[in-house]
């Protein structure tokens, strides 16, 4: 997926959708169809840009912080997920793969 061809409209509607919130709170329905549409131009995940969107609107120090943790993180993972990383040595707890959709639904929720 080729961003670059869509940096400004992506930062564009970043920045009018935070400013209509801070305008409006309770009228969102034309931000979702901006939004909407932005997603079927570019091709990119809602909940991707959900948690890009939650990110943008923190103070630059939490931001920094997510993102300094973030980035190991999904280097870590992008080789498990990809099935370079080392195999467990004992089965899966369910309670750990419950994990993860908790946090899916906390990113939804931060987003909405």
């Amino acid at each position: 997926m080729e961003l670059s061809v869509h940096t400004d409209k992506i930062l564009n509607t970043i920045s009018a959708i935070n400013g209509h919130e801070r305008e409006r709170a309770s009228d969102a329905g034309e931000d979702r169809a901006e939004i909407g549409n932005l997603l079927d131009l570019t091709g990119l995940n809602k909940r991707a840009f959900a948690f890009v969107r939650m990110l943008d609107k923190q103070e630059a120090d939490k931001r920094d912080d997510i993102l300094r943790s973030l980035h190991p993180l999904l280097e870590l993972m992008g080789g498990h997920w990809g099935g370079q990383g080392t195999a467990d040595m004992f089965d899966a707890d369910e309670d750990d793969a419950e994990g993860g959709d908790d946090f899916s639904e906390h990113l939804s929720d931060v987003a909405e």
